[in-house]
């Protein structure tokens, strides 16, 4: 996820720790946002726009590599509470 402002990024906060910590879901409307919401990426090439230019000074971005459940929970009616994190280390996620 690359967020530029502040409401879709504490709608994706809140709605993780609600998920997490409550078992309740919680939509966020970035989700259809394709320059925000990226699922199962693997590989980022920024967009040209993430990238500075000779006319700017500085830019800002706040990324997030994802691994809980959310958003993948809002679509499966199944879901009941968060998966058990294996004590394996099979699903840590490494940047």
């Amino acid at each position: 996820m690359i967020f530029t402002n502040k409401k879709d990024y504490l709608c994706y906060v809140q709605a993780v720790h609600l998920l997490q910590y409550e078992s309740i879901k919680r939509n966020c409307d970035f989700v259809k946002n394709k320059t925000v919401y990226r699922q199962g990426m693997h590989d980022l090439s920024p967009p040209t726009e993430v990238i500075l230019n000779q006319d700017q000074r500085a830019k800002e971005y706040f990324f997030i590599l994802d691994n809980t459940e959310w958003p993948e929970a809002l679509d499966d009616s199944t879901w009941t509470k968060p998966e058990v994190i294996p004590t394996d280390g099979s699903k840590d996620v490494f940047l």
